[in-house]
């Protein structure tokens, strides 16, 4: 099983584009925990909604620690997972801590025009330092949470993330 972490505030305007790109994956042994952080919007209501429709899906508000698979995915509210997403990193994990795939970049109603993560160099500063690209802080690789599966024991050992990593 993989357990799916999906934190929402504020996202009527995406989460049933992703949450049904996670209902359809063809791997569908998982159970999907979304945590909503107060919403002002729908929010909430689509989430509820989902939840009675799909006992995959457990709601809560500012909840964390819930999962209980031995892998994990993350997931973004604004994001839409192809439907092999799952299977191509659960096939790949074998006996690996991670496996991380590529995203394909896309515009607010789901439409995909040609970019991936891994192409785009995002440009950061630091004080006394020339601007540099993302993928040279992070060794020519450039991969988001919403892209990785992740074991359940390496996720309790580099957790929680020390505050000034």
């Amino acid at each position: 099983m993989i357990s799916i972490a999906m934190a929402t505030y504020n996202g009527e305007k995406y989460l049933p584009l992703q949450i049904d790109s996670i209902l359809n994956q063809s791997f569908q042994d998982i159970e999907i925990i979304i945590c909503d952080d107060c919403s002002t919007d729908s929010t909430w209501n689509i989430l509820q909604d989902y939840s009675k429709r799909d006992g995959r899906i457990k709601c809560f508000s500012n909840e964390i620690k819930l999962a209980e698979a031995d892998y994990y995915a993350y997931a973004d509210q604004d994001d839409i997972w192809k439907e092999n997403h799952l299977q191509l990193l659960y096939s790949q994990i074998e006996n690996a801590d991670i496996a991380c795939g590529n995203a394909e970049i896309i515009d607010e109603f789901g439409d995909y025009h040609g970019q991936k993560l891994n192409e785009i160099d995002f440009l950061f500063s630091f004080p006394g330092s020339e601007k540099v690209p993302y993928r040279i802080l992070y060794n020519s690789g450039c991969f988001q949470g919403a892209s990785m599966l992740l074991r359940k024991s390496f996720v309790e050992v580099a957790l929680p993330i020390p505050e000034k990593v």
